[in-house]
C-alpha cells in the first residue's frame, strides 16, 4: 500500500460561480475541482500545514489548517471561504464548526457554516469587521481549526488539499497541496517472536531475536519499549544485549519479551559446552621424586566462560604432561575414559616424576595449543652431588686404615624436609660398611657430609666405593623413602710418618664463648711442595681425660710450607661455652689427616699443648648512677654512668664502637663514650660521654638513653657486646638558668694602679635570675695585656635571686701597661647569660717607686766655709719608678749650728720636692756635722709597702776657717816672639804665690786671659 496518498486532483479550469450560488451547490463544484487536474494555483495559498490533536490510527482528533494567502485576497472573503479535501480513510460525519484565527488587523471574519460530503469540507464566512481605506499587498497567516474528525486506520503519510473562493464561488487563492501529516500506529495488540522453534546454541554464540508488533487494526508497530529477559524458568544460560542473547552457561531456556502487558515466549534452547579454552590443573605442591603424584591430582578442562568440558574427545586430541626439569611418566593422556564431568584424575594415571630434586614448573598442553597455567610443584628428595677428600677435590684415593677422610656433597632443592636425619651408608667393596645421619634440609640448601672409612680393604691398589643416601618424608601421615645411589673408583695409599712441631700451638689461653684462630705447625719426614686441605680435629681435656671439648672439626688448607714443617694458621673456631668447660688448665689433643700423592699424614689423638681456661668476666651498669638527672634546653649536655666489671683482668674497650644513643621528643642524638685508658679494670668504670646539644623543643621532655659499647677479652678474635637501656632511667630537660654580670671590679690598694708583677683581684658581681639554684658553672677571664691569671673560675651555685661576688686572682704583667682591660664572661653549657650591664675594668700597671735621696751645699768649697758666711743646703727624693708615693718625715740634725735646736728639725719630705736649708758659719773657726735621716720611708701607694729607696741618711762635714788669701802672679818671657805656624813654642812662663797666713786659704786659678 501506498504510504502517501495524494487526494487532491490537479484544477484545470477555475469555476466562478455567481452570488446566488448556494453553499451545497459549492460543494458539489469543489468536489470536482479537487478531482480533476489542476491548472496553475490562484493567487497565495502558501506554507500549507496541516495539524492534529491526536495522531493515532482510528482516533477523534481536531485539526488545524494553517497557511498564508495575500492580505488583499483575505480581505475579498466575506461570505466566501474555505474548501479542504481530505484523503481516503477519514471519517467527516462528525465535523463540526470551527475557529478561525489571522493576522490581519483590517478585517475579520466568524465562521458561518461548515458543510461536509464524502472527502471535502467547506467552511463558508461572515465578515465582522473592515476597513476599505487598507490597500496592502503584504501576506498574512490563517489557521481555521475545525473538529470532530476521525483519523484512517491505516498509517502513514497524508496529504490534503486547500484553496480559498469568494462569495460567487471563485477561486481567489489555491488550490494548495500541504505538507505530510504521519498517521501512527496505536497501542500494541499482539507479538509474535522470531526464531520460535527449539534450538541448541555452544557458550559463547549468539543469537537475535525479532518481535512482530501489531495495533488493533494490523498495522505493525516498531516500539522501543520492548523488554528481552530470560524466562524465570530458565537456567542462567548467558545474557541479553537488546534482543541478542549471548550465551556462557551450560543450561536451557527461553526468550521473553515484554511489551507493556503483552508477553511472548521463544522456543526452547538447549546451550552446550564451547570450545576448549583452558586447562587448570590441581595439584599438591609438595611431591617425593620416584613416587606417583601424592594427594589429589587432576587437570580440569574449562571453556572459556568457565563451563566444565565434558565433551572433549582425548583420542583425537590428546593432553601432555610436560617439566621444566626431569621426566614425568607417563606423559600423554589419550584416554576419553579417563574424563569424567570435564576432569581427568591424574591420581588414576599413576603419573611419576624422575628426575632430580627441583622446585619446577608442571604444563598441560593440547595439539591445538591450548595450555595449562604453570603450577609449581616441589620435588623433594636428596641428590648426590659430588664425593670430595679432605681437601674438598674430587674423591680419588683414600686410607682406608688410617681412616679415610669423605666428604659426601648433598642436597634437597625441593620445599619439604624429611622426617628424621638421613642418613648415608659408605662401603668399600669388600670392606664395612659405615653409616652417619646429618640433619634434615630443604630448599636447595648443599650440605657436606664428612664420613672416616675404616678397616681392611680385598684390593691392593684399587677399590669401588658405593655411597647411598636414604631420606624418609612425611605427608598426610603417610611416609614415602627415597633412596639415591652413587658408585666410584678410589686408590689405596700408604702412611707417611708426622708429628707437631713442639710450642707451635697458639694461643696459649681461651675465653669460653668466644672466637679464636687456632695454628700449628706439622713436621713431615719429606718435603712436600704441596699437600690438600688437611681434617683437622683439635680438643682439650682435663688432666684426668674425663671430659672432651672440640674445638675443631673440620677440614683446612696450609697457610705455608717450608722444608718439612707445613703451618697452619687463622683456623677459626669457637670455644664451648662457661655451661660446658670451667676455668682452668686443659691438655690439647690433635687429629690430622692429609691424603696426598706421597701418601697419607696421619696424627691419631696425640696431646700436642696445653692451654688455660679464663675465667668469666660480666659486665653490668651499676643501677643508678647515671648522671646529671637533668640538663638544660637549648645547651651541651654530658653524661656519666658506672659500669661494674666482673672479674679478675682488665678488658680492652673499641673506642669507635663505643656510642650512647639519645631520645627525646621526635629527637635522636648520639655520641661517643670516653673509658679511662680505653679498658675496663675489676669493679667500678666511670664512663663519661662527650658533648651533646639538647634543643629547645626539648623542654619538659624526659630524655632516654641506650648504649652499646665491645669490649675484647685476650686471645679471643671475637668481640663482646654490651648493651643497656638504663632500665627506663631518663633524665629530665628544664629550663637552662639565667645569669646577669651586673658589675666588675678591679681590687688593689691604689686601684686602678698597680705594680708591675703585684697580685690584684678583679671581683665580678653575677645575679641569678632564675628561680633556682643555678650551678655549677664556669667563669672566664680574658684580658688584652699580658697579666697572668686562671682564665676559668669554678662557681659552686648561686641561689635563687642572689647576687654573688666571685674574685679571680691576677699576677700583674711584668711590663709597665698604660691600661690593661680585663672581661669577665659567662663560660658555661649550662648557664644562659644576659647582656652584662658591666662586664669590664681596666688595670694601670706602673713600674713600682724607686727612691733616691740627694743633696746639694751652696756657698761650701770643698768643705770649707769663712766666718760668718751664709750657705744652704737642698735635699730632694728622686723618684726613679712611675707609682706614687705618701710623704716621708726626717730628722736633721747640724752640731753647732744650733739653730736647729737642740733635738734637729723633723718635719716631712714630699718625693720630687726640694727642701731648702739656710745656715750662717760662726764667727770662729769650728768644724760640725750636719746629718739628714728620714725616719719614714715613704710608701709605695700601689703596693702600700716602704718604697725602695738606694739611702735613708747622709752627713756632710763642714770646716768654718777665717780665710786670708792674697794671690801673687809673676810672668817671664821666655824667649822671642816668632811663632811658626803649626809648631808649638814656650812664649812665658806665669809664677803664682799666695802671700795669705790661713792654712785654708786655698786659692785656686780657674782662667788666664
Amino acid at each position: 500500500m501506498n504510504k502517501y496518498r495524494f487526494f487532491l486532483s490537479l484544477i484545470v479550469l477555475l469555476i466562478a460561480f455567481s452570488s446566488s450560488v448556494v453553499a451545497s451547490d459549492i460543494v458539489k463544484e469543489f468536489r470536482t475541482v479537487f478531482s480533476s487536474c489542476p491548472p496553475d494555483p490562484v493567487g497565495t495559498f502558501d506554507n500549507f500545514h496541516v495539524f492534529a490533536t491526536d495522531s493515532i490510527v482510528g482516533q477523534t482528533s481536531g485539526y488545524t489548517f494553517s497557511f498564508v494567502m495575500a492580505r488583499a485576497d483575505f480581505r475579498k472573503m466575506n461570505k466566501g471561504g474555505f474548501a479542504f479535501s481530505f484523503p481516503e480513510g477519514y471519517d467527516l460525519s462528525a465535523v463540526t464548526a470551527g475557529t478561525l484565527t489571522h493576522s490581519s488587523n483590517v478585517v475579520d471574519y466568524r465562521v458561518k457554516s461548515v458543510e461536509t460530503s464524502g472527502s471535502l469540507i467547506v467552511v463558508t464566512l461572515k465578515r465582522t469587521a473592515y476597513d476599505p481605506s487598507e490597500q496592502d499587498d503584504t501576506t498574512i497567516s490563517v489557521s481555521l481549526y475545525v473538529e470532530v474528525l476521525t483519523n484512517p486506520t491505516v498509517t502513514g503519510d497524508y496529504m490534503f488539499g486547500g484553496l480559498a473562493f469568494k462569495r460567487t464561488g471563485s477561486i481567489i487563492a489555491g488550490p494548495a497541496i500541504s505538507k505530510q501529516l504521519e498517521i501512527l500506529p496505536g497501542p500494541p495488540a499482539t507479538i509474535e517472536v522470531f526464531p520460535s522453534n527449539d534450538f541448541v546454541l555452544k557458550a559463547g554464540e549468539s543469537v537475535t531475536f525479532d518481535a512482530i508488533i501489531q495495533d488493533s487494526y494490523g498495522n505493525f508497530v516498531l516500539s522501543s519499549d520492548a523488554v528481552w529477559i530470560l524466562d524465570e524458568s530458565s537456567d542462567p544460560i548467558g545474557y541479553f544485549s537488546g534482543a541478542t542473547l549471548h550465551v556462557t552457561t551450560v543450561g536451557t531456556g527461553r526468550a521473553e519479551v515484554r511489551i507493556n502487558d503483552l508477553i511472548c515466549l521463544s522456543g526452547e534452547i538447549i546451550v552446550h559446552p564451547g570450545n576448549l579454552s583452558r586447562i587448570d590443573m590441581a595439584l599438591y605442591p609438595m611431591q617425593i621424586v620416584g613416587h606417583p603424584l601424592i594427594s589429589e591430582a587432576r587437570l580440569i578442562l574449562l571453556d572459556a566462560y568457565d563451563n566444565l568440558k565434558t565433551d572433549y574427545d582425548l583420542v583425537a586430541n590428546p593432553i601432555t604432561l610436560s617439566t621444566d626439569i626431569g621426566n614425568l611418566t607417563p606423559a600423554i593422556i589419550k584416554d576419553a575414559a579417563l574424563l569424567l564431568n570435564g576432569s581427568i584424575n591424574l591420581n588414576t594415571v599413576g603419573v611419576v616424576y624422575d628426575g632430580p630434586t627441583a622446585v619446577t614448573a608442571i604444563q598441560a598442553q593440547t595439539l591445538d595449543g591450548i595450555t595449562s597455567p604453570s603450577v609449581t610443584i616441589s620435588f623433594s628428595g636428596y641428590d648426590i652431588l659430588e664425593i670430595l677428600d679432605a681437601d674438598s677435590q674430587p674423591l680419588q684415593s683414600v686410607f682406608p686404615q688410617a681412616g679415610a677422610f669423605i666428604n659426601v656433597v648433598v642436597t634437597n632443592n625441593g620445599f619439604l624436609t624429611p622426617t628424621i636425619a638421613p642418613v648415608i651408608d659408605v662401603a668399600l667393596e669388600g670392606g664395612p660398611v659405615v653409616s652417619t645421619s646429618f640433619n634434615p634440609s630443604a630448599g636447595g640448601r648443599v650440605d657436606t657430609v664428612a664420613l672416616v672409612l675404616t678397616g681392611p680393604v680385598t684390593a691392593t691398589d684399587h677399590d669401588l666405593l658405593t655411597v647411598t643416601l636414604e631420606a624418609k618424608f612425611e605427608i598426610g601421615g603417610e611416609t614415602y623413602t627415597t633412596i639415591n645411589q652413587t658408585e666410584q673408583v678410589v686408590t689405596v695409599l700408604e702412611p707417611v710418618e708426622v708429628s707437631t712441631v713442639a710450642g707451635s700451638f697458639h694461643p696459649d689461653s681461651l675465653y669460653p664463648g668466644a672466637q679464636v684462630a687456632l695454628e700449628m705447625e706439622i713436621v713431615t719426614s719429606g718435603h712436600p711442595e704441596f699437600v690438600p686441605n688437611a681434617w683437622i680435629r683439635i680438643a682439650i681435656t682435663d688432666d684426668e681425660g674425663e671430659t672432651e671439648s672440640v674445638l675443631l672439626d673440620s677440614f683446612f688448607g696450609f697457610h705455608n710450607i717450608f722444608g718439612s714443617i707445613i703451618s697452619y694458621e687463622n683456623l677459626l673456631t669457637e670455644v664451648p661455652s662457661s655451661d660446658l668447660i670451667t676455668t682452668g688448665w686443659y691438655d690439647v689433643v690433635l687429629d690430622y689427616a692429609v691424603l696426598s700423592e706421597e701418601g697419607a699424614y696421619i696424627i691419631n689423638h696425640k696431646v700436642i699443648d696445653s692451654v688455660y681456661v679464663l675465667p668469666v668476666v660480666e659486665v653490668s651498669y651499676v643501677e643508678g648512677s647515671f648522671g646529671p638527672g637533668f640538663v638544660y634546653a637549648g645547651r651541651e649536655a654530658s653524661f656519666g654512668f658506672t659500669i661494674n666489671l666482673n672479674g679478675e683482668y682488665s678488658v680492652p674497650v673499641n673506642p669507635s664502637g663505643a656510642v650512647i644513643e639519645i631520645r627525646g621528643n621526635d629527637f635522636f642524638a648520639s655520641t661517643s663514650l670516653r673509658f679511662m685508658d680505653s679498658q675496663l679494670n675489676p669493679g667500678l668504670n666511670l664512663v663519661e660521654t662527650d658533648s651533646v646539644f639538647i634543643p629547645s623543643d626539648q623542654q619538659g621532655v624526659e630524655l632516654h638513653f641506650d648504649i652499646v659499647f665491645e669490649f675484647i677479652i685476650p686471645s679471643a678474635i671475637s668481640v663482646f657486646d654490651f648493651s643497656t637501656d638504663f632500665n627506663t632511667e631518663a633524665v629530665e630537660v628544664t629550663a637552662a638558668p639565667v645569669v646577669k654580670i651586673i658589675d666588675v671590679e678591679m681590687l688593689a690598694p691604689n686601684a686602678p694602679w698597680v705594680n708591675t708583677g703585684q697580685g690584684f683581684q678583679v671581683r665580678a658581681l653575677v645575679a641569678n635570675l632564675s628561680g633556682s639554684v643555678v650551678g655549677p658553672f664556669n667563669m672566664a677571664l680574658t684580658s688584652d695585656g699580658e697579666s697572668v691569671f686562671d682564665s676559668i673560675l669554678y662557681v659552686e651555685s648561686i641561689n635563687p635571686d642572689d647576687t654573688a661576688e666571685l674574685f679571680f686572682d691576677v699576677v700583674a704583667s711584668d711590663q709597665p701597661t698604660p691600661a690593661e682591660v680585663f672581661t669577665v664572661d659567662v663560660e658555661s653549657v649550662n648557664v644562659g647569660a644576659e647582656n652584662p650591664i658591666d662586664d669590664k675594668t681596666k688595670a694601670f700597671i706602673e713600674a713600682p717607686a724607686h727612691l733616691a735621696l740627694d743633696y746639694h751645699l751652696t756657698g761650701v768649697v770643698n768643705g770649707v766655709i769663712d766666718t760668718n758666711q751664709s750657705f744652704s743646703l737642698t735635699v730632694e727624693l728622686i723618684n726613679q719608678g712611675q707609682a706614687s708615693t705618701s710623704v716621708g718625715e726626717f730628722l736633721l740634725s747640724s752640731g753647732v749650728f744650733d739653730f736647729l735646736g737642740d733635738g734637729g728639725l723633723t718635719d716631712t719630705i714630699t718625693v720630687g720636692q726640694e727642701i731648702k736649708f739656710n745656715f750662717i758659719s760662726p764667727s770662729f773657726d769650728t768644724s760640725s756635722e750636719i746629718t739628714f735621716q728620714l725616719i719614714s720611708i715613704p710608701t709605695d701607694l700601689n703596693s702600700e709597702e716602704p718604697a725602695e729607696i738606694n739611702s735613708i741618711s747622709f752627713s756632710v762635714e763642714i770646716t768654718v776657717a777665717q780665710i786670708d788669701a792674697e794671690l801673687l802672679a809673676d810672668a817671664s818671657i821666655t824667649g822671642s816672639n816668632l811663632v811658626l805656624p803649626g809648631r808649638e813654642k814656650e812664649l812665658f812662663c806665669l809664677t803664682l804665690s799666695n802671700q795669705g797666713t790661713s792654712e785654708y786659704a786655698a786659692v785656686s786659678l780657674d782662667e788666664i786671659s
